[in-house]
């Protein structure tokens, strides 16, 4: 249930093994950590998810040569990782984790940037319900539409084209302050259908209409007026099945 869950996380963000610590999770916290008969004070600073950079500060009791290993999450296609402003050389990947192997000392900082584009997710081609469809990500965390956000049209017909631009903007007053996503795409009035449930192809014309459309993490949904809400939305001229590439040229 949920009390035990959060309960248990905080024993979910770091590990150890024989001569190494492991941070798994990326939260603002402060941890005392036994390692070999020598305690380790680590302290996080971050507003993740909501921002890719992370501040560890490592004091061990003493100085002692240990390794640090640092997570790097599979949606992370590029991050950089400081040590005392000193960029670590090292090989990043996503899914795996970054050792750091040297001498600390009380005050030894590291930085890690976590690369947090505005992506587009797709499905495998035989979940046909979201075939030609997408659902907006940043870092870790997914984004729907919700009626509450968009007003001035329904949130069902709402398409993003390759053309969308998108922008991502911290909100403090809203849902206990979360990032939202903004973009240009396009409204489909369907009111020609006129109620039908089927027709010739070339018996309907939906008009598409600019529409601005915004965006928030998807956890967060249900908590305001009623209304519909969409994860995977409609996306029109790009070829989903085939890398997302465009259908057309812009």
């Amino acid at each position: 249930n949920i009390a035990r869950l959060l309960a248990s996380v905080p024993g979910m963000i770091y590990s150890t093994s024989d001569n190494a610590i492991w941070v798994h999770l990326y939260v603002a916290s402060v941890a005392r950590i036994e390692l070999k008969g020598n305690e380790v004070r680590i302290t996080q600073e971050t507003e993740y998810p909501w921002d890719g950079r992370i501040d560890v500060t490592v004091e061990p009791s003493k100085d002692d040569e240990f390794s640090l290993y640092l997570r790097i999450p599979g949606w992370c296609r590029a991050a950089t990782v400081n040590v005392n402003g000193r960029k670590v050389r090292k090989s990043v990947k996503p899914s795996t984790y970054l050792e750091i192997s040297r001498v600390w000392g009380t005050g030894d900082r590291v930085e890690i940037e976590l690369d947090m584009p505005v992506t587009l997710l797709k499905s495998h081609p035989y979940v046909l319900n979201n075939n030609y469809r997408v659902a907006i990500k940043r870092g870790p965390v997914v984004y729907c539409l919700e009626q509450a956000d968009n007003p001035e049209y329904d949130v069902w017909n709402i398409a993003i084209v390759p053309e969308t631009k998108f922008t991502a903007t911290y909100e403090p007053e809203l849902l206990g302050g979360v990032v939202v996503i903004e973009g240009n795409g396009i409204g489909l009035d369907i009111s020609a259908w006129n109620n039908k449930l089927y027709a010739e192809m070339d018996e309907v014309q939906v008009k598409a209409i600019p529409v601005k459309f915004k965006a928030v993490p998807y956890y967060a949904w249900a908590n305001r007026s009623p209304g519909p809400m969409i994860v995977w939305i409609q996306a029109l001229g790009f070829n989903t099945l085939q890398g997302g590439k465009k259908l057309y040229k812009a």
